[in-house]
């Protein structure tokens, strides 16, 4: 697993590149993941709140 990692490395001139690329696109989806469970919880505690005031 390894070996093939490093010998892919060694193939690839824009491995710099495609890191940064790798980690904007992770750092995407966790934000993205983030906002989805802020806004679940901000729909649930708004629907709990719903529920109290009637």
């Amino acid at each position: 697993m390894l070996e093939s990692v490093c010998a892919r490395k060694k193939y690839r001139t824009k491995t710099g590149r495609e890191a940064v690329i790798m980690l904007v696109v992770y750092m995407i989806s966790f934000i993205m993941l983030i906002a989805m469970v802020a806004l679940l919880l901000f729909v649930t505690k708004k629907a709990y709140s719903r529920k109290w005031d009637e």
